[in-house]
């Protein structure tokens, strides 16, 4: 008995066609009597250049808002204001400003993270600065105002009070229990308007210190900051 042949391990080698533009081309090798056609010229397209539109240079426009809003509310207008430091290095964050009838100015301290804002600065009309109130009693100074009775008034955001400083320095505790006070108004009978930050409420504080809700909106949302009108709106 005759045993058959082993079988190679793999197939036997197979010609590997490539289509090209001009036909069929047998890779390795071309069949009898045939010939390879070259290929297809493929040469790049030719360079596409564009060219930049001119530059056109446009004159700056500038436009100034009609100033007769402001005039009509007894405010002055100018164009000619000039915005100047008047001083720089002032160890606080962004509380109140007052500014008295001699020009001098009171800045309080809001503190930051780590210090606590517990000073009332003065600044001289030549930029001197000095601390004015430094104590432990201050938290965070907030809204900073001068009242018909000459005095400075100074709210206290952390510690929810509202003080009285005299111009010697000397303070002494006019109202407590506001939740976050900032602003500070006077009436004109002498009682006081005093935001409350955290409660979106406005109170009233009578001459002998008695709080008494003035008013409150939920259109209020952390209110910051207040004025009266010259026709009596807050």
């Amino acid at each position: 008995m005759k045993r058959a042949a082993p079988r190679s391990a793999f197939p036997a080698a197979r010609p590997l066609l490539v289509v090209t533009m001009a036909g069929l081309v047998a890779c390795g090798g071309t069949p009898a009597g045939t010939t390879a056609a070259a290929p297809a010229s493929t040469a790049p397209p030719p360079p596409i250049t564009t060219t930049a539109p001119p530059t056109t240079t446009v004159p700056p426009t500038t436009t100034t808002a009609s100033p007769s809003a402001l005039e009509q509310l007894g405010y002055p207008v100018s164009n000619e204001w000039v915005v100047e430091t008047i001083t720089s290095g002032i160890e606080a964050a962004t509380g109140g400003l007052a500014v008295g009838p001699d020009g001098t100015m009171y800045q309080a301290d809001f503190g930051t993270r780590t210090r606590q804002g517990d000073t009332v600065f003065r600044v001289a009309p030549d930029g001197t600065v000095e601390p004015f109130v430094q104590t432990e009693d201050f938290q965070q100074l907030t809204m900073t105002t001068f009242g018909p009775d000459g005095l400075l008034y100074q709210s206290d955001y952390a510690g929810d009070r509202v003080y009285r400083i005299a111009l010697d320095g000397t303070y002494e505790l006019v109202a407590e229990g506001i939740d976050g006070p900032t602003g500070i108004v006077f009436l004109n009978d002498g009682d006081m308007l005093v935001e409350s930050y955290n409660f979106s409420i406005v109170y009233r504080v009578t001459v002998d210190g008695t709080v008494t809700e003035f008013t409150r909106d939920r259109g209020f949302n952390g209110i910051n900051g207040m004025a009266m009108g010259p026709d009596g709106t807050l």
